[in-house]
């Protein structure tokens, strides 16, 4: 696998591809950090052993980021080390499973999602891949929020889960779960039938409804980071975190509408 450059990023997405229904399949490195300091002995072992012992995930990688505050310059040097070992380990899955620029649809950082399978998952003694996901779908789309453009994609999986890149999980699970993402998923189900005029069907049913305001709250919730209820008050808006349906017709309810199933229907219309 000669000249590869996508690898290389740390955070990358194809950006010419807004909607793909294909098998995408997440690799993603397994206990990430700790396995490369394992793998390189960046550290004493006395210490990896402590690492070993933390609770993975969010404790363990900010007790490791911590590290770049030690007064001893090894150690103060190894979450930079990491991020170059990172792409050196990326690389080499690439070039293990002869992976092309097209077989990759997207990076991040220690997740590679790509559009085939691959089967040489073990790159060391501690370094080694793992299937976490298969989608059978994906769709990107650029949004308008307060603070700027941002681009959101959804990772569609067929039993009922589709997961968003731009917004957090716990915000989508607290808030969407149930309402907006369940809307887009039934989409990208029919997209995955190959059936788009039922597809638009459903989506320009669910906007009239939206527009009559004849759905449920939670619907009406922004799909974004904020998740708010923006509502005018004697020409004010004020920003609510809940509303009953009393006050649906004093609700801003332009940007999911605007934003998200008009941009939709745009895609999938054309």
């Amino acid at each position: 696998m000669t000249d590869m450059s996508i690898l290389e990023r740390t955070s990358w997405t194809d950006k010419s591809i807004d909607l793909l229904i294909h098998d995408i399949i997440e690799y993603d490195m397994r206990d990430g950090g700790l396995s490369l300091i394992k793998e390189e002995k960046l550290l004493p072992q006395y210490m990896i052993n402590q690492f070993d012992q933390m609770k993975k995930g969010l404790d363990r990688n900010a007790a490791i980021g911590k590290l770049r505050h030690s007064k001893v310059k090894e150690f103060a040097e190894v979450p930079a080390k990491q991020a170059e070992l990172f792409k050196k380990y990326r690389l080499l899955f690439g070039e293990m499973n002869e992976l092309s620029d097209e077989d990759i649809l997207s990076i991040k950082k220690d997740a590679i999602f790509t559009k085939k399978f691959c089967y040489q998952l073990k790159l060391g003694e501690f370094v080694e891949f793992a299937e976490k996901h298969v989608y059978q779908a994906f769709m990107a789309l650029e949004v308008q929020n307060p603070n700027g453009r941002k681009r959101l994609e959804f990772y569609w999986s067929e039993d009922g889960h589709i997961d968003v890149k731009g917004i957090e999980d716990k915000t989508l699970e607290k808030y969407h779960k149930d309402y907006t993402l369940k809307v887009l998923w039934k989409v990208m189900r029919y997209l995955v039938d190959f059936d788009t005029e039922g597809a638009i069907n459903y989506l320009v049913k669910f906007m009239d409804d939206y527009k009559m305001l004849r759905l449920s709250t939670e619907y009406y919730r922004t799909f974004n980071e904020d998740s708010i209820f923006p509502v005018t008050f004697n020409g004010k808006q004020a920003l609510w975190d809940q509303i009953g349906p009393d006050l649906l017709e004093s609700t801003d309810i332009s940007y999911n509408y605007l934003q998200i199933y008009t941009n939709v229907l745009n895609l999938i219309s054309s």
